[in-house]
């Protein structure tokens, strides 16, 4: 009996390691451009990329929606919740606004060249016109705190862009905006909200859309409707990560 009463302190323990007590609002966190996700790439650039893209004079491309700009390791900083949220859900008892998360969620993004097309200039973007454009795959991994023994994959595939106008030969205007994800990997359709933020939600709506904000964050939400084709859809529930900086080693 003692055994198992020490092994069951013992999880309880490992549990509130990975679950916050209670939701804790974070009253500094966000601004006006937070929940906005950067749909439109400019056209008018200093000089193009390798690809065609249109860049800054550093070679990198000029429009945060661009999916080159997304990749590389995120951690999540804080979550949201909306009172359109509040409102589907109705949930009492929960202020709208930005909170605090567990540590060491990490997600990794790597967009991948498509190779798919027989053509020196990209992926057949639009069959019926006979135009190739360069275009990006995205496959990423989110990574959950050690007491959470599941890891996501998931990927986007080029035409999964609804933004992805093409309008001559290599014009290259595609993967941009955010797009809707498919899961390879990954039990939990909410994406451990519960054990992350401290809430106690019985059910809310599957993350699935991701994209990078205005302020060059990465957002991943649950909404109303398809908010790759709908801008105006709401957004229920959000995480929001940040770039990982490598801590600088003293000489």
């Amino acid at each position: 009996m003692k055994k198992i009463a020490a092994l069951l302190m013992a999880l309880l323990m490992l549990l509130g390691t990975v679950a916050l007590a209670e939701p804790t609002l974070l009253a500094e966190f966000g601004d006006d451009n937070t929940l906005v996700y950067a749909r439109e790439i400019a056209y008018e650039a200093d000089v193009v990329d390798a690809l065609g893209n249109p860049a800054n004079r550093d070679g990198r491309p000029v429009s945060n929606a661009h999916v080159t700009l997304w990749a590389g390791e995120w951690q999540l900083v804080a979550a949201y919740v909306s009172e359109d949220g509040i409102d589907e859900f109705e949930l009492e008892g929960v202020e709208p606004g930005y909170y605090a998360v567990t540590e060491g969620v990490i997600l990794n993004l790597v967009p991948l060249f498509n190779n798919s097309a027989n053509h020196a200039n990209g992926v057949m973007a639009d069959q019926a016109a006979y135009l190739h454009a360069h275009a990006y795959d995205l496959e990423g991994t989110l990574t959950m705190p050690e007491a959470i023994d599941d890891a996501y994959e998931f990927f986007a595939k080029f035409d999964a862009w609804e933004y992805g106008t093409v309008r001559s030969e290599n014009d290259a205007d595609m993967n941009f905006g955010p797009i809707k994800l498919s899961f390879k990997k990954g039990d939990d359709d909410f994406l451990y909200w519960n054990a992350l933020t401290g809430f106690e939600f019985e059910e809310i709506e599957e993350f699935k859309y991701m994209g990078m904000n205005e302020n060059g964050q990465i957002v991943v939400c649950s909404a109303s409707k398809n908010i790759v084709s709908n801008a105006k859809a709401k957004i229920y529930f959000a995480y929001i990560f940040e770039p990982v900086v490598a801590e600088e080693v003293a000489e």
